[in-house]
């Protein structure tokens, strides 16, 4: 208040006051929330916020502190200060976790303060993780070849490790000649991917590498597998060996001078390589034979499929030509205008081929010259069947097992099938026919003729030395070598054999010496443990007993006995020798100067444990051990677990 005192004139007084902002009381949210934008990086709007004092006057130059949330990336400036309208704004860049994400403003003295939220996107540049390992590159346990290599899944992400759906090519590059059950799979809402890998028939590393369709230039995920082989049983021919796996496909290695490996070439392999398959070399899985048994002699290889055809390859016999990839054989009986037979056993042999039906009736083609079909032809000389025809072994009398040499064969009747007072247990005897020169038939001759009205054509049991009374032989034991054959007693498992014996392959001493030693009266082995299986290559032979251990004799200038030393071609051995490892088999098979043997025992299935070991002669490749170094104890051969 102003008062006036004194004599003076009155007059105004003027009083002037400036109105001061007050403290800031509220924060509000102007904009920039609620927006969606890629991982890493910066929302396309600022966030704005305002700053008031208590009557809604806009407060300047207060300080407002910005912060992101928990993997929220960053807000810059840190600290701002509000213009004269009281804004403040900050740019937000978001973290990389595609979720929704949170900033928040703050100002002193106002306890509320501003939040921000903003969806977060997966990068738009994607990439392909093997999944769970997150990898780009995954070993596989090793697998059977042809088999599966399980489920490959994938993870389809951003760099940031965003889950992203996409589709996946996971066909890009298969080497091997494997297969997936889907080529272009989409990934889930989980960014996962997968399919299954069928591995193609070739041993060795097989890869498969998968990138995403929409992106063929991205990184790809690469997949490897050890692709092996598991073999049931095997072939040995002179210088090449075919072995069947457990998946019912067929590898070969060693020589391949008249395409016996069956892979549409010439060209010789010292391992298993690729399945034998209807094209040359062919890996494409649909082209593999499929068989069930496999069968081999010198030169060439005949299978039966699981769809019970005939294939061969190699050097031609009967009516097959001499061929390097699969070729189909007739296996109509008789004149051939009937149906395909049904097959319990089937034989190849130099020139010939046998075949058991379902029923027992036998059959036989090929090369008739020395009457080694046994269809009881007129002769000698014996005529050949016609082209693609199989004439009935014996008068189609019933047979359990027939086995064939060179230019001859040998068979069981089956149990009981015969008639009575021929010979005790005849049907337990083993009867031959064909070529006899060396003694092979076993009926006391060494021609191609016996006493009228019988010929060599005509199946007749084997003689024995001093026959025990009521002997009986083991069919399973029945082994034709070039020109030998044994058989073991069922009783003693005592080896009877008969024939050549010129590199001491019948397992005892005979008459003659030389080329000239022979006996065509079977006669104990020397020495035979019981056998349970009996083996002949073309000039040794070898068994098995109950627990799988391996003897072998004859001849052994390669080491083919693998009992760790050679003997001189002229002599050999006719002394009954066990193989010098430790291991027991299941099976074996021989070869001219080489033998190969499935591990287990005798009689019981091939199994996971299996393996196939050789030793001998390698000058092929025949051992399967990647080089052509003999050795002279079993070896095992490569591309097996």
């Amino acid at each position: 208040m102003a008062i006036l005192q004194g004599n003076f004139v009155k007059d105004s007084v003027v009083f002037t006051a400036t109105a001061g902002v007050g403290p800031a009381s509220r924060l509000t949210l102007v904009s920039g929330n609620l927006q969606t934008g890629r991982v890493a990086s910066a929302l396309g709007q600022q966030l704005v916020v305002n700053v008031k004092d208590q009557f809604g006057f806009a407060v300047s130059g207060k300080q407002v502190t910005w912060a992101a949330g928990s993997l929220s990336g960053a807000v810059t400036p840190v600290a701002d200060t509000t213009d004269a309208q009281g804004n403040a704004n900050a740019v937000w860049v978001l973290g990389t976790t595609a979720i929704a994400q949170s900033a928040t403003a703050t100002v002193a003295g106002i306890v509320t303060p501003v939040g921000f939220t903003a969806t977060a996107t997966a990068d738009t540049s994607r990439r392909v993780r093997i999944h769970p390992d997150l990898s780009t590159t995954k070993t596989l346990p090793s697998a059977a070849a042809g088999g599966s290599a399980g489920t490959l899944t994938v993870l389809v992400t951003d760099q940031y490790g965003n889950v992203v759906r996409d589709t996946v090519n996971f066909a890009v590059q298969i080497t091997g000649g494997g297969a997936v059950t889907d080529t272009l799979v989409e990934s889930n809402a989980a960014g996962q991917a997968s399919t299954s890998w069928t591995l193609g028939p070739r041993v060795g590393v097989q890869t498969l590498r998968a990138r995403l369709a929409t992106r063929p230039t991205s990184t790809p995920v690469v997949w490897s597998d050890t692709a092996t082989v598991l073999f049931t049983d095997i072939a040995v021919g002179n210088f090449h060996v075919c072995g069947l796996t457990s998946t019912s496909r067929v590898f070969c290695w060693g020589l391949n001078d008249v395409g016996q490996l069956g892979k549409g070439s010439f060209n010789p392999t010292t391992m298993p390589s690729t399945a034998v398959a209807q094209t040359a070399d062919s890996s494409a899985n649909a082209n593999t034979l499929r068989a069930r048994q496999v069968s081999g002699s010198r030169s060439s290889i005949c299978v039966v499929t699981l769809a019970n055809q005939v294939f061969c390859w190699g050097k031609g016999w009967g009516s097959l030509g001499t061929s390097n990839l699969p070729l189909a054989a007739n296996v109509q009986a008789a004149g051939g205008g009937g149906t395909v037979l049904g097959i319990v056993d089937y034989q190849v042999a130099e020139d010939h081929a046998c075949l058991i039906q379902t029923s027992g009736v036998s059959n036989c083609t090929g090369n008739n010259d020395h009457g080694q079909l046994g269809d009881k032809s007129a002769g000698p000389p014996f005529t050949s069947p016609g082209t693609g025809t199989w004439p009935w072994v014996d008068g189609q009398k019933t047979f359990s097992i027939i086995r064939l040499g060179t230019s001859f064969s040998c068979g069981f009747h089956r149990y009981l099938s015969e008639a009575a007072g021929a010979v005790p247990d005849s049907s337990q005897i083993p009867l031959c026919w064909g070529n006899g020169t060396e003694g092979q038939r076993g009926d006391n001759a060494t021609s191609n003729t016996i006493a009228a009205p019988n010929n060599s054509s005509v199946p007749f049991h084997i003689k024995v030395n001093t026959l025990p009374v009521g002997i009986a032989f083991d069919s399973l034991t029945l082994a034709l070598g070039d020109k030998h054959a044994c058989a073991a007693a069922v009783t003693s498992g005592i080896a009877y054999c008969w024939g050549l014996n010129a590199h001491g392959q019948l397992g005892r001493a005979t008459i003659g010496v030389g080329n000239a030693a022979r006996d065509s009266v079977a006669g104990a082995v020397a020495g035979s443990p019981a056998f349970v299986r009996l083996y002949a290559g073309k000039f040794h032979t070898c068994g098995l007993t109950s627990d799988g251990t391996a003897h072998c004799w004859g001849r052994n200038d390669s080491g083919q006995l693998g009992i760790g030393s050679v003997t001189t071609f002229n002599t050999g051995t006719n002394a009954v020798t066990a193989v010098s490892t430790s291991l027991k088999f299941r099976s074996l098979s021989l070869g001219e100067l080489s033998t190969c043997g499935v591990t287990g025992t005798p009689g019981v299935a091939a199994n996971a444990s299996s393996r196939v070991y050789c030793w001998g002669d390698n000058s092929f490749g025949q051992l399967g051990t990647g080089n052509t170094t003999s050795v002279l104890s079993p070896a095992k051969v490569n591309g097996q677990p």
